[in-house]
């Protein structure tokens, strides 16, 4: 029998990276790409929510989200807690 694992891909799930820093983004990249095709990078949580509301009403959702936790002008957990709450809204009408 053989040790090795089988790698699970997620090809059809998009993935959303939210990171100032470019080199981060790369290494983000290089370590996701194997197991997600379809990856879309922000460089601060005001391009992120953009790019959330637009991929929502576009019926094509982001499924996960990487964010960094020291973004300039808003901070990760405050990106985290706008989503939660813009998804808490449209939820409740």
């Amino acid at each position: 029998s053989s040790n090795t694992q089988k790698q699970k891909t997620a090809p059809d799930v998009r993935l959303l990276v939210v990171e100032d820093h470019e080199i981060a983004r790369a290494i983000f990249g290089e370590q996701l790409s194997p197991d997600f095709r379809d990856i879309s990078y922000a460089n601060s949580g005001a391009e992120a929510l953009t790019m959330l509301e637009e991929a929502r009403t576009s019926a094509v959702p982001f499924q996960i989200a990487i964010i960094d936790q020291t973004l300039p002008h808003m901070s990760g957990i405050d990106l985290v807690r706008r989503i939660k709450k813009s998804i808490m809204v449209k939820a409740n009408t």
